[in-house]
């Protein structure tokens, strides 16, 4: 039953609520001309899923090609001008998968409650294990990164260079889109593979929704292969293709044109896409010759999910070769063997949507009868397709046809296919042609069809030439199915009024859209004006008028400067690759040697300058008042004893950030031996003391890769400062809630009193990148590590990023490390691990002063005594489910500053470091909502605090959800038995969830006992039981569990005496 679909003319009339009643559809979206391409959304109920999102190209429309956008918004609930899913999938790292969704979730046209999505390290090679980089050109790096992608070909050389930059960039807009999407409150789940454990919430949310997903593959160690060919093969790769373009060169590199350089790429990039897209059918290939087809293990690390609501089951398995994987690796091989039987045991399937837009490597016929031979089919490929849908497949279909009922629709033909489910065969609405087109796609070439083989050809020229009666009932529709497609107006309407919201006609047939200009951009420029508009409410207190440009060396470029090679854009677009948000710790176990002499220091970003005539920053006195009073001078002693002035904050009393290389120096001989803190620092005033910090964190892209991205650590004090409240709120920002806004900048400059004096400046940001953000903002050497902080519309400040760079021959722009969720991740957990601490028992060593401060309302105060404790929560929707990536902020009762922020993890559940015992306010919002509540800690226990998210209201409820006391431990199940060291079993593991949760022991000290009871759980038990009164004996025995069962654990029965016990002593 073909059915044209009528053009909906009123957009916002066909966007009512979706409703569990009503017949449920998916819709093949229209992924415009170029080849390849997946785009599905399904509506199941009150589920909505979207599954990939075409190419980047679709954002805008094109010719009769509506852009996704446009597709999407009359089928969706809407949320202002953002489209709503309850799960977004990304199925694989490919970009014509990936597609519009970075810049539709950038731009607000979509939000999701769920993501599931292909892992942004896995996705582009990333296993863990780091292989050193080849010495290549960067013309060698652009040509892999295409090349990881599906061969390609195109008519214009401007549309293939802009595919070459487009490839390049993935990667990163990638990463961007998902910390927007954790930000704006969506629980985002990478995907490691179907044994994650971490997927269980999201099927269990659907699951209660009347919606079953099953993930039947590929597995962890299926998806980790794959990762570790992607990066080999791109390593093999990048040198075959610096072979080439070193025998082509006409000179060197410098003295080459642009033009020449370009064209030189875009003729290599088209001889390796040619080889592959010869190959692209084949087992082995030019592999033999030993030049690898990346893109075939990110095709393999595809998920393959099956949707099951009222009784018909749905599959998906993106680009999944299962016909061919194309590779040898074992595990690869035994991980296809299970998803085929997996794919078996849940058959058979309503409606399949066929692998890797109709290539033969993803389907055959076997495959269809291992699927249940399913009746209805769907394939995603472009209009201008050449070789997909493959035309083997398209026999295939053919040929099946003509033996039982099979349909299926294409969008390379059909355009935006919508396939209704009802009572009866399901419905199946295309904007173009009709359904079961078998013709060859449009850009098909002979050699294509001349591939096939000699038995094939006869029976598909047999076909032709005779035209059975299946193929005629689609050449000529026979009267049945004209009665369909010509149905009367009242049929029309009748069937449309049953639908949720009317489709819009989008496809090959559809007529140029007219032209009215990008409704993104002027949206998006409108929410721009309005937030430049509250940048001057800053600026009354804190811009300084009059301003030059700041510049200046960072210590972290001077090789490039003393070689003088330069990197094309270090600053937005770091050479070194970008790696997990690993960490690296030190504790320092000497005292440092001498107190600090001022006149001794040296800034440790050496050569700064100003640059202009003019020197805008201002001298900031006094430092106690907010938020100077959370800036603290840094006198650092280096490993081999060199001594260097920097600048730090504090996100609490116990943890100063500050920039990585003010923590671990590459120059003089790695992490630092000690520091010296000193908050609010002026002159010789020291309002609030001074500490020295001897624990030192640092993110392993720096401290390995020397990367600018991950130019950030922490400092951890064993005693607090003496600082009761003020503290700075670090917190990732979209690029739309940065554009236009000031940006401050407060340090401790070393050309001005030895570094003694707090200076300030502000001004716009220049440019924003993923990870990294520039501005021309007066600085000076010794201003490393300061905070760049904005305030919101809202009135929040918080800090964006940390100060790391100056200014270098080719980036004319000082610049900072941005804070991103994997940033704010870091810095939270090393906040727990020093507000976990107890505080040191010796007394504060502070560094002789030559006159107390003036009198403040915080000098001179004696420090309240503090107890280390933790407020652990959870944030949650009305309904009680948990929502996941909401910012979490808390403050002391009587201070009007947020003192540390979290981000909510995916159970909803977010710790926070407290200090002191009072009254809290906490506060969560998310793009979900806004809530707040109160809670009371007292003593050293953890407290616990529930929030609920209002989503209904745009402005912060006033109303607070008090939790009811709980224990800290309720229902948490330990062993009733008794254990010690070396005793390894799943008792052990209880044990360790106990002791984390109360801050005796860290994630990754589980992780180092590897499941055993070892030393590091031995200690954390130790610390339990001195906490608790109890002989520290590190042995878990009945006082012990006794304690444990105080606090709400669910301490298991003790076996009765004579029987055996697994894991005693």
């Amino acid at each position: 039953m073909a059915r044209k679909t009528p053009e909906d003319a009123g957009g916002t009339e066909a966007r009512p609520a979706l409703s569990a009643e009503a017949p449920f559809t998916l819709t093949l979206l229209d992924v415009g001309e170029q080849p390849y391409g997946d785009a599905v959304l399904c509506r199941f109920g009150d589920i909505s899923i979207m599954i990939d999102g075409a190419h980047p190209a679709n954002y805008r429309r094109k010719d009769g090609h509506r852009s996704i956008q446009e597709q999407i918004k009359p089928l969706l609930p809407q949320r202002g001008r953002a489209s709503v899913v309850t799960l977004l999938i990304v199925s694989h790292a490919h970009q014509d998968h990936i597609g519009c969704l970075p810049r539709l979730v950038r731009d607000g046209h979509l939000v999701a409650e769920w993501a599931l999505v292909a892992h942004p390290e896995l996705g582009w090679g990333k296993a863990g294990r780091e292989r050193a980089a080849p010495e290549v050109s960067p013309s060698a790096l652009r040509i892999a990164a295409a090349l990881r992608e599906e061969p390609q070909e195109f008519d214009d050389a401007g549309e293939e260079s802009a595919f070459l930059e487009a490839a390049q960039r993935m990667d990163e807009e990638y990463r961007e889109m998902l910390n927007t999407l954790a930000r704006k409150g969506t629980r985002v789940i990478p995907f490691l593979g179907s044994d994650d454990p971490a997927v269980r919430p999201l099927v269990e949310a659907l699951s209660r929704r009347r919606v079953s997903l099953k993930l039947l593959g590929p597995t962890r160690k299926h998806v980790a292969a794959c990762a570790e060919g992607i990066s080999g093969g791109l390593e093999t790769l990048s040198v075959e293709i610096e072979k080439v373009l070193a025998a082509e060169s006409t000179g060197s590199p410098d003295e080459e044109a642009d033009e020449a350089k370009e064209a030189r790429e875009l003729e290599v990039y088209r001889r390796f896409a040619s080889r592959f897209a010869s190959e692209d059918e084949e087992a082995g290939g030019v592999e033999e010759a030993g030049i690898p087809r990346v893109s075939k293990f990110v095709n393999l690390q595809s998920s393959v999910l099956v949707f099951a609501y009222q009784g018909k089951k749905f599959l998906f398995t993106g680009d999944m070769q299962l016909a061919d994987p194309q590779t040898t690796d074992p595990t690869v091989l035994a991980g296809m063997k299970k998803i085929l039987g997996a794919i078996r045991k849940d058959a058979p399937y309503d409606f399949v949507k066929l692998s890797h837009h109709g290539s033969d490597n993803g389907i055959s016929a076997e495959l269809l009868e291992l699927m249940g031979n399913p009746r209805l089919l769907g394939i995603c490929a472009g209009e201008k397709s050449s070789r997909h849908p493959n035309a083997r497949t398209i026999d295939l279909m053919k040929r099946t046809r003509a033996k039982r009922d099979l349909r299926w629709a294409r969008t390379d033909k059909n355009g935006l296919t919508t396939i209704r489910f009802d009572e009866g065969e399901p419905a199946v609405d295309v904007s173009c042609g009709h359904i079961n087109d078998a013709s060859p796609p449009r850009g098909s070439r002979r050699s294509e069809t001349a591939d096939m083989d000699e038995a094939d050809m006869d029976e598909a020229d047999m076909d032709e030439a005779d035209m059975d009666e299946a193929d005629m009932d689609e050449a000529d529709m026979d009267e049945a199915d004209m009665d369909e497609a010509d149905m009367d107006e009242a049929d029309m309407e009748e069937t449309e009024s049953r639908a949720r919201g009317k489709p819009v006609a989008s496809g090959p047939c559809v007529g140029s859209a007219p032209e009215h200009g990008d409704e993104t951009n002027v949206g998006f420029a409108g929410e721009r004006g309005e937030e430049t508009n509250v940048a001057p409410l800053e600026g009354v207190l804190e811009f300084v008028p009059g301003y030059r440009r700041a510049g200046g060396v960072a210590a972290e470029l001077q090789h490039e400067l003393e070689t003088g090679a330069a990197p094309s854009d270090p600053v937005l677009r770091p050479a070194k690759p970008t790696r997990v948000e690993a960490t690296l710790a030190i504790e320092a176990a000497s005292e440092p040697e001498t107190l600090f002499d001022p006149a001794y220091l040296a800034p440790i970003t050496a050569t700064e300058t100003i640059v202009g005539t003019v020197d805008d920053r201002r001298l900031i006195t006094p430092t106690t008042a907010l938020p100077w009073r959370a800036i603290c001078s840094l006198r650092m002693t280096s490993s081999d004893g060199k001594r260097f002035i920097g600048t730090g904050w504090l996100i609490n009393p116990r943890t100063v950030v500050t920039a990585g290389h003010c923590v671990y120096s590459h120059a003089f001989g790695g992490f630092m031996k000690s520091v010296e803190v000193t908050p609010a620092l002026d002159s010789d005033a020291r309002p609030f003391g001074s500490v020295v910090g001897k624990k030192f964190r640092a993110a392993e892209g720096w401290i390995k890769d020397k990367s600018s991205e991950y130019d950030y650590g922490v400092i951890l004090l064993d005693e607090p400062i003496r600082l009761e409240s003020g503290f700075f709120v670090p917190m990732p920002a979209s690029n739309a809630e940065l554009e236009g806004v000031l940006a401050n900048i407060a340090g401790y400059p070393s050309d001005r009193e030895l570094g003694r004096r707090l200076f300030f400046h502000a001004r716009k940001l220049q440019n924003i990148g993923t990870r990294r953000v520039q501005y021309d903002i007066d600085t000076f050497g010794g201003q490393s590590g300061s905070p760049v902080w904005v305030t919101l519309p809202n009135g929040r400040r918080i800090v964006m990023a940390i100060h790391t760079n100056g200014t270098t021959p080719s980036v004319k722009f000082n610049s900072g490390t941005r804070i991103t969720a994997e940033v704010l991740r870091n810095l939270t957990k090393w906040a727990a691990e020093a507000g976990a601490e107890a505080p040191n028992p010796r007394p504060r060593r502070r560094a002789p002063r030559r006159e107390e401060a003036p009198a403040t309302e915080s000098a001179g105060e004696r420090p309240r005594e503090r107890t280390a404790t933790m407020l652990r929560g959870r944030v949650i929707d009305r309904e009680r489910r948990p929502i996941a990536g909401a910012t979490v902020a808390i403050s002391a009762g009587d201070a009007p500053y947020p003192e540390v922020a979290a981000i909510s993890a995916a159970d909803g559940s977010f710790t926070l470091p407290i200090t002191r015992s009072g009254r809290y306010g906490v506060e969560a919002f998310s793009a979900g909502g806004r809530g707040a509540t109160t809670t009371t800690v007292a003593g050293d226990e953890p407290s616990d605090a529930t929030i609920v998210l209002d989503s209904e209201r745009e402005d912060m409820t006033n109303e607070t959800v008090v939790a009811p006391p709980r224990l800290p431990l309720r229902g948490m199940p330990l062993p009733g038995t008794g254990m010690k060291r070396c005793v390894k079993s799943a008792a052990v593991t209880q044990l360790q969830n106990a002791l984390v949760k109360l801050g005796h022991m860290t994630k990754a000290q589980v992780n180092a006992d590897r499941g055993t009871f070892g030393e590091q759980t031995e200690a954390a038990l130790k610390k339990f039981q001195a906490k608790h009164g109890l002989q520290a004996t590190g042995t878990y025995g009945p006082k012990t569990r006794a304690a444990f069962a105080k606090l709400g654990a669910k301490v298991a029965q003790a076996p009765k005496p004579g029987r055996p016990t697994r894991g005693g002593v």
